[in-house]
């Protein structure tokens, strides 16, 4: 379903993709590319946008974080700047799309690749937050 906001624009939420995507590689996979169009109307020619726009939607894998190595599954820093390992991390998002909190403030994301993401922790300590 669609919110229309006038006659010019309207916003949709991607669908919901029922068939199971496999990924060629799992170190970089290449992202599968969709059609995508609209059933307005009776409208034939917004029913297949991606061969009117040569547009496309791009599926990726969801980013994958790696959980802390220490024991009781916290990390306990000793440097300027948090680095968070992972997989497809920067495939479908950058650095700004990014948020990492360390208890009730948050880490500035200061870079961000495949896999890890690197942060700049507040000056003090903050508050815990309940886990």
């Amino acid at each position: 379903p669609c919110h229309v906001l006038n006659n010019k624009k309207m916003f949709c939420l991607s669908p919901k993709i029922d068939t199971p995507v496999t990924w060629r590689s799992n170190d970089n996979p290449e992202p599968h590319r969709l059609d995508f169009g609209f059933v307005m109307d009776n409208v034939k020619r917004v029913q297949n946008l991606s061969r009117v726009l040569k547009s496309y939607v791009h599926i990726y894998p969801d980013p994958e974080f790696e959980v802390f190595q220490e024991l009781d599954g916290i990390k306990y820093y000793k440097s300027d700047y948090l680095t968070l390992n992972g997989k497809n991390l920067n495939l479908a998002s950058k650095e700004t799309d990014m948020k990492v909190r360390i208890g009730s403030k948050f880490c500035n994301v200061t870079s961000l690749s495949l896999n890890q993401l690197t942060c700049k922790p507040p000056e003090e300590q903050p508050s815990a937050l309940d886990r």
